[in-house]
């Protein structure tokens, strides 16, 4: 029988992750965003860190903009943004509260579809995996607060034997 190592994993910041963190806090960071709509920009919450993620919907047969997901339904829901995230550093999405007691989860890292927009290459454009796993239908309408965004630091890991 082989004996097995204690492994363990300690994070050691990237040097581009030590760059962005040594020049600038967290909070001083420029990220750029391109909206569709006014209505789609994400309202970023400088205490807490987030900013709110709305519906861009496409228009149904019935000519409306919203989702019905009735439940054990998953939707793939559009936020009307492109944005472009620095080297070192992700997006990651929270259900709005709301929802969340109704039921709704979301895939915790967004759908991120690279795009040139505005002439611009690298950015991505934002879509989040929703999924209702409650017992009631849940709509989302157009422009409806659905989600937060927040950015976090990468870190590498070191794996030590």
């Amino acid at each position: 029988m082989t004996e097995r190592k204690k492994i363990t994993a300690k994070p050691i910041s990237t040097k581009t992750l030590a760059s962005y963190t040594s020049a600038k806090s967290s909070a001083e960071l420029k990220i750029k965003i391109l909206a569709d709509d006014s209505r789609t920009m994400a309202e970023y919450d400088p205490v807490i860190g987030t900013a709110a993620l709305v519906a861009n919907l496409p228009i149904d047969a019935a000519n409306e903009q919203k989702v019905q997901m009735p439940h054990r339904t998953t939707a793939i829901i559009d936020c009307g943004v492109v944005v472009w995230v620095p080297v070192g550093w992700r997006l990651l999405v929270n259900i709005d509260n709301r929802l969340a007691r109704k039921g709704v989860i979301a895939e915790s890292q967004p759908v991120l579809t690279q795009t040139i927009a505005a002439g611009v290459p690298g950015g991505s454009r934002i879509s989040v995996i929703v999924t209702n796993v409650g017992r009631e239908t849940v709509v989302i309408k157009q422009f409806d607060k659905f989600a937060t965004l927040r950015l976090e630091p990468i870190h590498k890991i070191v794996w030590e034997d």
